[in-house]
C-alpha cells in the first residue's frame, strides 16, 4: 500500500487533485458573481458546476497516466523516481499561487466588494451579517395549465419571515391556493375552487396563521391549514395586504375609501382615497405605519393610463407621491439607517435607496432584476421579498388579462351543446328579451372599452347598441323595447333597443350601479351599488318625473344578483350569510319584517327565476351545474329539492356582480359565458418554475447603493 501512495506521489496525482479542486472552486465562485451581471440564466451556472465535477475523475486518470517533464507530456514509466527532483516540483509553485489567488478572493468579497451598514438601529431586523453570497435557486412549483397568450397567473407570495411561499395554480378547471414551506418539498393545500377565474393572489399574514386570497367571491381570508373561507367583501384584484398579525387593508373599487378591517372583533377603518384613484398592490412597511402602493387613475376595472407609486401613513392620512410611472411597489430594509423601494417599469424591477424616517431618497435608481412576469393591466407583478431579504419571482412577460376570447355556450336539458356564431371576443352579462327572439350582452375591448351589443337570434346580427366606452348590465324593459345599463361614473341610462334616439339618463350616481330588475307593478329599478364602502341593494322609483333612490338591503354579507319573482312579490338574492356565497329569498317589498329564507346550502350564485316563475334555477360553483329548485305554487312558499338541470361542458366564465347565465325555450336551454373553444381546446399544459434569490438585500445594496455620486 506504501508502495501505491508513493507512486501517487511520484506521479503528482494528489497535486493535480489539489490543482483542479481549487481551481474549479475559483470558477465556480467567479461565475457566481459574474453571470448575473450578464443575465444569464441559472442553468449555465449549474452545466458548469456538473462540467468541473465530471471533469474531476478525468483529470485524476490523466496524471497517472501522464507526466510532465522538461521535454513536454509524456507517458508515466513504471519506475518510481523518489528522488524528489525533477521538473514536477515547479507544480508546488503552481499550488501556492492558485492557494494565493482563492484567499484574494475571499478577502476582496468579503470586505471591499460590498458597502458598509450603519450601526443606528431602525427597527426588529438585524444586519449584523458580513455581506453574505447572493445565491439563486429554482423553484419547481408544478405543472400547471394556461392559455396561449396567457401567463401563469401563480402569484408567488413569500412570508414576511421568508420561511412560507404562497401561490396559485390552474389545473383542470380548478384554481387553487397552496402553502409551501421552503423547508420542505410538499405544498399544502388551502382552498380549491371549480371556474374560471383570472388568478388568485394571496398575502401570507404576519404571524403564519392565516393566509387571504382573491377571488370570483371577494376578498377571503382562511387558516393556512385549509377550510372554509372567512369572505370579508368585495376587492380589486391584487388590491389587498395585512398591515398586522390581525387586521388586512384593501380597496374594493371606486368610489369606496381603502378599508381595513380586524379578524378578531370585524371592526373596520376607512382610510379616504383620492377621488378617481384607484390602489393597486399595497404593501405593508413592517414595523411602521406606513403602507406603499400603486395609485392609477382610469376606469373601473382600474386598467388605468397613469401608475404612480404613492406612500400613505395610516395614523395622519397623509399621501406622499414618491415615483411616477411605476407600479407594484414594496419596502425592503437593507441597511440599519435605511432601505430600498422596490418597484415595477415594465418588466424590469428596480430599486432606490429610501430614507424612511426622513421621507427622502439618498441614491440613484438602478435595474436589479429583468424579465419579471407582469399583468400590467392589473398593477401586478409575479415577485416578492421577504423582511429578511429573501426574494422569489417568476421570468416572463407582460401578459395580457385576456385569453384567446370568450364564447356563448347554449346547453340543453339534455346535455348536448352549441356555440353561437359569434366573432372571438369577450362577453359578459348576458340578458335575453321578454320575447326571447334577442340576447343583450357587454362586449370588453382588448383597451378595457365596454358597450352594450344586441344579438338577434334568427337572423345572427350583433348589433352595437351603447358607444360610451364604459356601458355595461344591460336589463330589458317589460315590453322589449328599451334597455337599460349602467356607465361607471354617471348613473343608469335606457336607450331604444331599436337604436334610435340617445341614451337618456335616469338618475346618477357615484360608483357603477348595476340594474338587475324592474318592478312590474310600480315601475322602479332594483340594483345594486357599492354605497360607503358597503354593498347594498337599491331601489330607484320615479315620482314627478324624477327618480328617488332608496336603500333596501345594506349589510357585511355583500348582497347581489336580486331578482324578482313574476308576480313582484319575491326577492331572490346571493349572500355571504354563512361565510359563502348561498340563495336566500324575501318578500317583497317588505324586505325588512317579511322573513328570511336560505335556498341552498352549498356554494351557489347567479339565482334566475324560471318562466312559469315556480322555480329558482342557480349555478353550484362547486359542481359546476345549474341546478333548479321548487319555490313557489299555488298555495305560496314552499320550498322543494335541488336537482340538476344543465351539466356544463365548458368552464362557466362567473361575473361577480352581473349575469352568468339566462334561459331560453321556456327553460329547455340555458346561454352561458364559457371560454372559447380554441381557448379550452389548446390550454398549454407547463411546469412553472420560480427563481428564489437568497441574500436578495445584499444585490440590492451593492446595485443601488446609498448616495448620489
Amino acid at each position: 500500500m506504501g508502495s501505491f501512495f508513493q507512486e501517487l506521489r511520484r506521479r503528482s496525482v494528489f497535486k493535480v487533485a489539489a490543482v483542479y479542486a481549487v481551481t474549479s472552486w475559483l470558477i465556480i465562485q467567479i461565475a457566481g458573481e459574474i453571470l448575473p451581471t450578464f443575465e444569464a440564466p441559472i442553468w449555465v451556472n449549474q452545466v458548469i458546476i456538473l462540467v468541473l465535477a465530471l471533469g474531476f475523475p478525468v483529470a485524476i486518470i490523466l496524471a497517472w497516466a501522464f507526466e510532465l517533464t522538461s521535454e513536454g507530456i509524456a507517458k508515466s514509466t513504471e519506475t518510481p523516481d523518489l528522488s524528489g527532483a525533477g521538473p514536477n516540483q515547479g507544480n508546488h509553485s503552481v499550488l501556492i499561487g492558485l492557494m494565493a489567488l482563492a484567499v484574494g478572493f475571499l478577502f476582496i468579497d468579503r470586505y471591499l466588494i460590498a458597502p458598509q451598514g450603519s450601526s443606528v438601529p431602525f427597527n426588529s431586523v438585524s444586519f449584523e451579517r458580513n455581506h453574505p453570497q447572493v445565491i439563486q435557486s429554482v423553484l419547481n412549483l408544478g405543472e400547471f395549465q394556461r392559455r396561449p397568450g396567457n401567463g401563469n397567473f401563480t402569484f408567488p407570495r413569500l412570508s414576511r419571515d421568508g420561511t412560507l411561499l404562497g401561490y396559485s395554480s390552474y389545473l383542470d378547471g380548478n384554481y387553487t391556493v397552496w402553502i409551501q414551506s421552503l423547508d420542505e418539498t410538499d405544498p399544502g393545500l388551502v382552498f380549491e375552487r371549480a371556474g374560471n377565474w383570472i388568478g388568485m393572489t394571496n398575502r401570507i399574514s404576519s404571524d403564519n396563521r392565516m393566509i387571504a386570497f382573491n377571488d370570483a367571491a371577494g376578498l377571503n381570508v382562511v387558516p393556512k391549514s385549509g377550510g372554509v373561507p372567512r369572505i370579508i367583501g368585495p376587492v380589486n384584484f391584487n388590491s389587498y395586504d395585512w398591515i398586522s398579525n390581525d387586521e388586512i387593508l384593501f380597496f374594493s373599487g371606486n368610489p369606496n375609501p381603502i378599508q381595513s378591517v380586524s379578524m378578531v372583533n370585524g371592526e373596520r377603518q376607512e382610510f379616504p382615497a383620492e377621488e378617481g384613484n384607484g390602489v393597486q398592490s399595497p404593501s405593508w412597511i413592517a414595523g411602521t405605519r406606513y403602507v406603499i402602493y400603486t395609485s392609477v387613475t382610469g376606469n373601473d376595472r382600474a386598467r388605468g393610463v397613469i401608475q404612480q407609486v404613492e406612500l400613505m401613513n395610516l395614523d395622519t392620512h397623509e399621501r406622499h407621491v414618491l415615483l411616477k410611472d411605476a407600479f407594484a411597489p414594496s419596502y425592503l430594509q437593507t441597511s440599519d439607517s435605511a432601505g430600498h423601494i422596490l418597484f415595477m417599469r415594465g418588466t424590469e424591477l428596480w430599486a432606490v435607496p429610501f430614507d424612511l424616517n426622513n421621507l427622502q431618497f439618498v441614491g440613484r435608481e438602478a435595474l436589479i432584476v429583468p424579465g419579471i412576469e407582469i399583468l400590467s393591466l392589473e398593477g401586478a407583478a409575479n415577485y416578492s421579498v421577504s423582511d429578511n431579504g429573501r426574494m422569489v419571482y417568476v421570468p416572463g412577460t407582460d401578459v395580457l388579462q385576456y385569453d384567446l376570447g370568450s364564447a356563448l355556450t347554449v346547453v340543453g336539458v339534455s346535455g348536448e351543446q352549441r356555440t353561437l356564431e359569434l366573432p372571438l371576443q369577450q362577453y359578459t352579462n348576458p340578458a335575453i328579451s321578454p320575447d326571447g327572439e334577442r340576447l343583450a350582452l357587454t362586449v370588453i375591448e382588448r383597451n378595457g372599452d365596454s358597450n352594450v351589443w344586441l344579438y338577434n337570434f334568427q337572423t345572427k346580427r350583433l348589433d352595437r347598441l351603447t358607444f360610451s366606452g364604459s356601458a355595461d348590465n344591460a336589463l330589458w324593459s317589460s315590453d322589449g323595447s328599451r334597455v337599460y345599463f349602467s356607465d361607471y361614473g354617471r348613473g343608469i341610462y335606457i336607450v331604444n333597443a331599436d337604436g334610435t334616439g340617445q341614451p337618456q339618463l335616469l338618475f346618477d350616481t357615484s360608483g357603477k350601479p348595476i340594474p338587475r330588475a324592474i318592478d312590474a307593478e310600480s315601475g322602479a329599478i332594483i340594483f345594486q351599488l357599492m354605497a360607503n364602502g358597503n354593498p347594498g341593494l337599491f331601489q330607484a322609483s320615479s315620482q314627478d318625473s324624477e327618480y328617488v333612490v332608496n336603500q333596501i338591503l345594506s349589510d357585511s354579507s355583500n348582497p347581489k344578483h336580486p331578482s324578482l319573482s313574476r308576480d313582484g312579490r319575491w326577492l331572490v338574492y346571493t349572500a355571504s350569510e354563512s361565510g359563502r356565497e348561498e340563495i336566500y329569498l324575501r318578500r317583497f317589498p317588505d324586505l325588512a319584517s317579511g322573513g328570511i329564507w336560505q335556498i341552498t346550502n352549498t356554494w351557489a350564485t347567479h339565482p334566475v327565476w324560471s318562466e312559469d316563475g315556480r322555480e329558482l334555477y342557480y349555478y353550484n360553483v362547486g359542481t359546476r351545474k345549474i341546478m333548479r329548485i321548487p319555490v313557489l305554487d299555488d298555495s305560496g312558499l314552499n320550498l322543494g329539492t335541488p336537482s340538476e338541470s344543465f351539466q356544463l361542458k365548458s368552464t362557466l366564465t362567473t361575473n361577480m356582480n352581473g349575469n352568468a347565465f339566462v334561459l331560453l325555450n321556456s327553460d329547455s336551454e340555458a346561454i352561458y359565458v364559457s371560454g372559447s373553444d380554441a381557448g379550452m381546446q389548446f390550454e398549454i399544459s407547463e411546469l412553472v418554475q420560480a427563481r428564489l434569490i437568497e441574500n436578495f438585500d445584499e444585490l440590492v445594496r451593492r446595485t443601488a447603493p446609498v448616495g448620489f455620486d
